[in-house]
């Protein structure tokens, strides 16, 4: 018998999903059994290869479903692939400020990713399953209040990881591991780090290496960015300083932002110096090509704009869950 190309199991005769891992089996593991004379054909036959009786064209017809006492649920798992598909369009739109056009690109990438649909389909199942031995009712509003936020993970994987090639702004695969991380144990200056890949942007870059011994220009910019808006507290170990980036012209640091282990410093031009706190951070959202932070208007580039989205409700997101 062929073996569950996931973990390696051997697959039971006829098996649509491996028995230990729950994968879906990829068409080449299946077989269509001739009724008329018993032989085993490859899944993608329509004529027996011993007798030339006429097969089932489709495997999935033929094979039983798992949790096969509730029946195939095919609406019920449509509504996860729905509301998957409802996330994916405001992300796209709010990420990337996408048309139609760019969404039917994502589709299309969606159905040419064979692994990531039987990830997603596994879950469906899973979510169904859960919810019918739980006596629920399943409609759209069940499935977005009890897993609206797996499928907003799913629908990052899938953005980060198997359609990061069509991303307008490119974001690093490496933001995945937060999704499942906790306030307590992540490590926030590198995830800082890992989401805005600062290196990466045309920007003049300050890191704490650069202050042990610091040169006369890196001195006085320094004292430029404390005196003007970065009022952090040099002698708080909560404000342990992960980076300060130089926003003007004349690079005097006059402008920029910065964070610490406690929060976010910047001074936009012609604003006034903001700050935002991660405990409590509240509320961050896209306004045309800027972003709010706590209500307060923070803009870099495109680029720095989404990456901070990102970081900040991923941030948000973590503490929801404290």
């Amino acid at each position: 018998m062929p073996d569950c190309h996931h973990c390696g199991t051997t697959l039971l005769k006829g098996a649509k999903y491996c028995h230990e891992c729950g994968a879906k089996v990829a068409p080449q593991e299946l077989h269509i059994t001739c009724a008329q004379c018993g032989t085993d054909n490859p899944a993608t036959a329509r004529y027996c290869v011993q007798c030339g009786h006429a097969l089932q064209s489709a495997v999935e017809e033929q094979l039983p479903a798992p949790a096969a006492r509730y029946g195939s649920r095919d609406q019920e798992r449509k509504l996860v692939h729905t509301a998957f598909n409802a996330i994916l369009r405001d992300k796209v739109n709010t990420y990337f400020r996408g048309d139609k056009e760019l969404y039917d690109r994502y589709l299309t990438r969606y159905y040419e990713t064979d692994d990531f649909r039987q990830l997603l389909e596994l879950r469906a199942q899973q979510m169904v399953q859960v919810l019918l031995e739980e006596g629920r009712v399943i409609d759209s509003s069940t499935v977005r209040d009890e897993y609206g936020r797996e499928l907003e993970q799913l629908v990052h994987t899938f953005l980060f990881k198997y359609a990061r090639s069509l991303n307008p702004i490119d974001i690093p695969e490496a933001v995945l591991k937060y999704q499942t991380q906790s306030w307590e144990e992540v490590d926030l200056e590198r995830m800082a780090l890992d989401y805005l890949q600062l290196d990466e942007e045309p920007l003049e870059v300050i890191y704490p290496g650069d202050m042990i011994a610091p040169d006369e220009r890196t001195a006085r910019r320094m004292r430029n960015a404390y005196k003007s808006w970065l009022s952090i507290q040099l002698d708080n170990p909560d404000d342990r300083l992960f980076f300060v980036v130089d926003l003007t012209l004349r690079q005097s640091l006059k402008e920029g932002f910065a964070m610490t282990d406690r929060g976010l410093w910047w001074k936009a031009p012609f604003n006034k110096q903001q700050t935002a706190l991660f405990l409590p951070l509240r509320d961050v959202k896209r306004v045309n090509d800027w972003i709010t932070i706590n209500g307060s208007y923070f803009h870099v580039s495109k680029s720095i704009n989404l990456k901070m989205l990102l970081f900040l409700k991923q941030i948000i997101r973590m503490l929801e869950r404290r």
